[in-house]
């Protein structure tokens, strides 16, 4: 449906990357890379609530 490459999702534009005798490995790892960078960045900034609630919730009264 999207014939233009610069509006494809993340996913399909690594899909770009990808061909019938050859895949970009390096590109495709950058990409998984900068989709990993967000949740990491999330998990960090936010750990000492995370543990929190997972050990809050653990404990049975």
């Amino acid at each position: 449906m999207i014939n233009d490459e610069s509006l494809y999702s993340w996913p399909m534009g690594i899909m770009v990357f990808r061909g019938e005798y050859f895949t970009d490995w390096g590109k495709i790892l950058a990409y998984v890379s900068l989709t990993l960078v967000p949740a990491v960045v999330f998990f960090f900034a936010l750990q000492k609530y995370i543990v929190a609630g997972l050990t809050g919730g653990a404990v049975k009264e």
